[in-house]
């Protein structure tokens, strides 16, 4: 069985990103769904001419203006939201009032606003449309063996750590929330310690301390326009795990035998980041086959979402 796919929002997650990349680089939905033997991407939408021309020229496959002139020429099984985040409550409006896909595959965040956040979930609800959040690294193979290494006892908790992170508590700093919740547990509370700065209307670059299970991780905010940054150093009982962005191998180091610090050696970890578009597709399709998946819904993702909404909303009103 293959699956028709509808890609709204044609932008650099949805089919730049990779444009000039070799094909085993898949970060973008418009590559993943078009390599994935299940799938058929059948169509794009954008407001953009020069964005949707772009497309035909490099999938050609027919693109739309809109979503309800999309709708007027085909079906789909599968939704993805790939339009900026103040758009998503929209989007989702017209789409639902045009189909019932079987599931909506939406770009993290969710939405900006809690009561918008919500309002998605009522309405998924509602329609019986199941939402997923992509949230690429939560499928990454390097995150399984991590998570297998923490449930072995290999990494004992609880633990500290630092993250760094950059682009917003909101847009970005929610992803590292959300991954370390898969290994340290659902997180109960959050301290601000700085306010940062606002970087937009919605959101804001704040330092945090963010309390698990029985481990806390500081979130501390980089002041950086022009690159995106983030960095994960976790201190167990007995070693340091290191889950960089790249520059640095993801790697475990354990407790020296012989003095208190640590052994020389790092144990690498691999990792699949090269492709993490497509691990989320075949995710996707794990779960319209009614398998069991990593990648979130929209109500657990919103829970992540209350603890940081409750964090903005203090900013707000302290800076008032």
């Amino acid at each position: 069985m293959t699956w028709k796919v509808l890609l709204i929002g044609l932008g650099d997650i949805g089919f730049k990103y990779d444009l000039k990349e070799p094909k085993n680089i898949v970060q973008t939905h418009a590559r993943a769904f078009d390599l994935h033997d299940k799938f058929e991407l059948v169509g794009g939408i954008d407001p953009s001419i020069e964005n949707r021309e772009k497309f035909e020229e490099s999938y050609g496959i027919c693109t739309f203006k809109n979503i309800i002139s999309a709708f007027e020429s085909m079906k789909a099984d599968v939704v993805v939201i790939a339009s900026p985040t103040n758009f998503h409550l929209e989007n989702l409006k017209e789409v639902l009032l045009c189909c019932k896909p079987k599931v909506i595959l939406m770009e993290k965040p969710a939405a900006y606003l809690k009561e918008e956040a919500h309002e998605m979930s009522r309405m998924s609800l509602k329609s019986s449309v199941p939402i997923l959040i992509n949230l690429v690294r939560r499928v990454d193979i390097s995150v399984k063996e991590i998570m297998k290494k923490i449930n072995k006892g290999v990494i004992e908790l609880p633990c500290k750590g630092v993250v760094w992170y950059s682009k917003g508590l909101i847009h970005n700093a929610c992803h590292f929330i959300d991954l370390l919740s898969l290994w340290l547990g659902a997180p109960k509370k959050i301290d601000v310690l700085n306010p940062g700065r606002k970087i937009n209307d919605f959101d804001c670059e704040p330092d945090l301390c963010v309390y698990f299970s029985d481990s806390s991780v500081y979130f501390l905010a980089i002041d950086n326009e022009d690159f995106s940054y983030y960095n994960i150093e976790l201190l167990a009982k007995n070693g340091k795990l290191n889950f960089g962005n790249g520059d640095v191998p993801i790697s475990w180091q354990v407790k020296s035998k012989i003095n208190s610090g640590l052994e020389p050696k790092f144990y690498k970890i691999i990792n699949e980041l090269h492709q993490y578009q497509l691990n989320i597709v075949n995710d996707i399709e794990r779960f319209l086959n009614n398998q069991s998946i990593l990648i979130p819904t929209l109500e657990a993702h919103i829970k992540t979402l209350d603890l940081v909404y409750e964090s903005t909303s203090i900013i707000r009103m302290n800076n008032e």
